[in-house]
């Protein structure tokens, strides 16, 4: 990654790849990252601290380091279909978000059943539930077939 990071859009470099035990060269064009992909409108819940952030934290218990607000701009950057909700940038990967199959890329659009269209409307909706009992999110993911849905049930574990 630092090797690519050198070089500018548009360049074309040549990538030595390990594909079923065999090494592969292959060349790449190379591309812009997306401003939303790159931090521009993302909420980075790991390093948050202004008492406005505080309604974050019950977010960050849950494995969440990085999400943004979904806008027509960042679903055709991500070149998926517009759907209201809240894209997942980071999770963290011992958390009880990713040990339940949440990834990055995935869009949050219900809590509990309650529509959300905003990281500030999330965090306040699962502000309000009992995480020890747990939470029920509607969250989109990329298939075959374009975005589909699915439940997912997040629970603190007991201590």
């Amino acid at each position: 990654r630092q090797v690519i990071a050198d070089f500018g859009p548009g360049t074309e470099v040549k990538l030595t790849v390990l594909r079923n035990g065999k090494k592969r060269s292959i060349s790449v064009k190379l591309a812009e990252l997306p401003k939303a992909l790159a931090g521009g409108a993302s909420h980075d819940l790991q390093s948050s601290q202004t008492p406005t952030e505080q309604a974050l934290a019950p977010l960050r218990k849950l494995g969440f380091d990085k999400l943004a607000t979904m806008t027509q701009d960042l679903a055709d950057s991500l070149h998926i279909n517009f759907h209201k909700g809240v894209l997942i940038e980071q999770v963290r990967r011992d958390s009880v978000a990713a040990s339940e199959g949440i990834a990055t890329g995935m869009v949050i659009d219900e809590v509990m059943g309650t529509p959300v269209e905003s990281v500030e409307q999330l965090a306040k909706a699962i502000g309000k539930q009992n995480l020890d009992k747990g939470i029920r999110l509607s969250v989109l993911m990329r298939g075959p077939t374009g975005m589909s849905k699915h439940f997912v049930f997040l629970q603190l574990p007991r201590e």
